[in-house]
Parts: C-alpha cells; structure tokens; sequence
C-alpha cells in the first residue's frame, strides 16, 4: 500500500469521489431519514477519523466499530442504538465498515442529513467517545456517557466510563438518575 502522501493527486480525486458515490448507494439500502422518534433509544454519533477525538483523548478506544458492539450489547432491553454519521465523513470511508454497523440487532444507521435536534430531544441517554454531541446533549438535559477524556467529563451529568464491562450499569443508572438542571449547565459554563 502507498502512503498517503505518495499518491498522486488524481488517484486521491478519484478515490474520494469512488467512496461518496459507494456511500450514497449504501444510503439508499441502509441508511435512513425514516427514525422513530417515539421508541426508546441511546444516541452515538460517529466520529471523524482520524481525529484527535480518537487518536488522543480516547486511549482505550481505537477501533469504533468495538466501540458499537459494546455499546450495542450494554443498552437495556427495549431500547435501540441509533447511530449518526458524522457529516465530514459521508463518503471516507467502505461499505465493510456500515454493514458492520447495522450487523448489530438493535442498532439503527441514521443518514447524516437527519436533524439532530429532533435525535437529541427524544433520546434517553447520549454516548460518546470525545464528540461534541456530549456538550450539546447538556442544553436538552439529557445524560451523557464518555468513552474518552474530553472536557466535560467534569459536568454532573456525564458519566466517564473506560470499562465496558461497567457500561451497562452507567446506562441505566444516567437513564433513571438524571441528575442535573439546566442551572448546573449555565454554572458548568461559566467556569469554563
């Protein structure tokens, strides 16, 4: 294989433009603006790769697909995993690595476009590894779970967790507890 720095400029063209047509092909079979909004579902957002996000600040997570599984596995019963591609990364990355994703029983794949707003306002837990999607889920008051060291992992409500076997007990404990008003967020910001 050739590093990316020797490839010439028309191959790295190419190429990108090869994986976005693969993505929107993939799209149309996997990937969904169809989302029900009325089940019970954590949200996960994919991370762009590669980032400091993953590379750095999450020392114990290097692959995200083990990252899915675990999460997938340590949801409560009833509930979904529903996943949102990070928008930088539509079309950077294989088919292989989707049909990975909805490989998982209880995982949805959502398409990237979908409105985050809508995800963020009905879901009952949020994890992430280092992603940004944590700090937005504090103004909807909902529970967050890092994977990762990030910055907020100071904030009353996130939950650090570099254990998946304690994932699933975090889950439910940040599910039934949430612990924290809209008061602790302004206070968590302005110590910023």
């Amino acid at each position: 294989k050739y590093s990316y720095l020797e490839r010439s400029l028309s191959f790295i063209i190419i190429n990108k433009y090869f994986n976005k047509f693969n993505y929107y092909l993939f799209e149309k079979k996997y990937l969904s603006n169809k989302v029900d909004l009325s089940c019970k579902y954590i949200l996960f957002y994919l991370h762009y790769e590669p980032d400091l996000s993953t590379i750095v600040w999450a020392p114990y997570i290097k692959n995200q697909l083990e990252a899915i599984k675990n999460i997938s596995f340590s949801i409560p019963n009833g509930y979904k995993l529903y996943i949102k591609e990070h928008p930088l990364s539509v079309g950077t990355r294989d088919r292989g690595f989707y049909k990975t994703i909805v490989s998982n029983h209880n995982v949805k794949l959502i398409n990237s476009s979908f409105d985050g707003k809508k995800l963020l306002e009905n879901t009952d837990c949020v994890v992430t590894i280092t992603g940004s999607i944590g700090n937005e889920a504090m103004y909807f008051n909902k529970p967050i779970i890092t994977l990762g060291n990030v910055y907020y992992n100071d904030f009353i409500g996130t939950k650090n967790v570099t254990d998946f076997s304690k994932l699933k007990e975090e889950i439910l404990k940040s599910i039934k507890d949430k612990n924290y008003t809209e008061k602790d967020v302004e206070i968590f910001i302005i110590k910023l």
